[in-house]
């Protein structure tokens, strides 16, 4: 023990040591394990060298790597706890919801323009876009409920109708009256011609009446239908339908949409290639060119018949965004076998309900924690908080969580996004 560190001094060192290093695990390994080879001893030769010294030393190591162990097990756990944590809250980042890319509706909108108060950008029936500033410091309209003048500057946008497109109009008109025509080949022909105009006359269309003509009253029906199915087509491909033509002009401000006539038959535009005069009939549509480009989405889903909210809804993927309008259309049926009962999305009369709604009825719900909204065939509603958007089936508990149920089939819901903001 002579060429050793003296025992004395290592008590005390130690002892200092474990003042100055609070924590257990690291006085351990940086005092106790040290101190094993510099003792010099082992339990063999024990009653040849003890005095009082060197037992006093074999009780201080005895007592302190009992708790040594402990605390740097201890330590060891904490560190794979606090790993295994921080990778599953990588994997819950990563993962906010179901496996599979997430849409949010903060992704589709940029900002807006700052534009002069007079700007206007004008679309028309030929493609050609002109934007300017136009002499008129407003429009005016004249409505059923008097006459309005609107400032350009709170104009979203304006269109005008088949009434100011005198071709336009003369070109439906003449293809409706040809739907009575007496020649077969005459009636197909109009019957081609209206559908080729697309989804933008949906509601156009349905202002003309069958004028007492089984013929026309059969295309017109047919027609309608064409229609609507091509918008629906253009929905499920993501894609945004032509906005719909009246026979008014539709004029838009951020407080509220009108339909009318608009007295103006021409504007002055002052544009970068020089002044222009462009007549109302031309018009496709004009706008402010200061709306946030994109601001929408459109998806369809299908949800299950078993998508029960306390098991597992079905994720749309889509992450709105708070004060965002949502619409659902919803079709299909789902089967309860062992009722031998059908629900369309509607659900289930006097079967019961969940949190206020009927069973089997389709309804919808922002975030994890957000309120229920019932969707039935239809619905719409603003998103009071910001997270992913689910879809699912109302069902009481004891049916949802009773495995000898059987439910087949499912709903399908066509989602459209609008940014909430103005």
């Amino acid at each position: 023990m002579d060429s050793m560190t003296p025992p004395g001094n290592i008590v005390l060192g130690g002892g200092f040591a474990f003042a100055v290093i609070p924590n257990r695990s690291q006085w351990c390994a940086l005092v106790i394990k040290p101190l094993l080879p510099a003792i010099g001893f082992s339990l063999s030769d024990f009653p040849m060298r003890t005095n009082f010294t060197h037992i006093f030393v074999l009780l201080f190591v005895i007592v302190s790597m009992a708790p040594c162990g402990v605390a740097m097990q201890t330590a060891e756990v904490e560190a794979t706890e606090k790993a295994s944590e921080k990778a599953s809250q990588k994997t819950t980042e990563k993962s906010p919801a179901d496996d599979g890319p997430v849409i949010s509706t903060a992704d589709q909108k940029s900002p807006a323009p700052e534009v002069p108060d007079r700007f206007l950008r004008i679309q028309m029936w030929d493609g050609t876009v002109v934007s300017g500033l136009v002499s008129t410091p407003a429009i005016d309209v004249e409505t059923e409920f008097g006459s309005l003048q609107i400032p350009i500057q709170r104009i979203v946008n304006f269109r005008p109708g088949t009434d100011s497109n005198s071709e336009l109009n003369a070109l439906v008109e003449r293809h409706v009256e040809d739907l009575g025509d007496r020649e077969f080949r005459t009636r197909e022909a109009a019957h081609r011609s209206l559908v080729a105009l697309g989804p933008m006359i949906s509601k156009l269309i349905r202002q003309y009446d069958d004028r007492g003509d089984a013929e026309r009253k059969k295309h017109l029906s047919d027609i309608r239908k064409e229609i609507d199915a091509l918008a629906e087509e253009a929905e499920d491909e993501g894609e945004q339908s032509e906005e719909l033509l009246l026979k008014g002009d539709q004029v838009v401000t951020p407080e509220f949409s009108i339909v009318g006539k608009i007295q103006q038959q021409k504007f002055q535009v002052k544009s970068k290639i020089g002044d222009l005069t462009i007549q109302l009939a031309d018009i496709r549509k004009a706008d402010r060119g200061d709306t946030p480009q994109s601001g929408s989405i459109r998806k369809t889903v299908n949800v299950a018949a078993n998508a029960f909210f306390q098991k597992k809804p079905t994720s749309t993927k889509i992450r709105v965004t708070k004060g965002d309008i949502i619409r659902i259309e919803a079709s299909g049926v789902v089967q309860w076998t062992n009722w031998n009962q059908v629900a369309t999305p509607a659900g289930l009369p006097n079967q019961g309900n969940w949190n206020g709604h009927a069973n089997g009825s389709l309804i919808a719900r922002v975030s994890d924690s957000g309120e229920y909204h019932f969707i039935g065939t239809e619905s719409k509603f603003t998103a009071k908080k910001s997270g992913l958007l689910y879809l699912g089936i109302a069902m009481t508990d004891n049916y949802a969580n009773n495995a000898g149920y059987r439910w087949t089939g499912k709903f399908k819901a066509k989602i459209k996004i609008e940014s909430g903001v103005k």
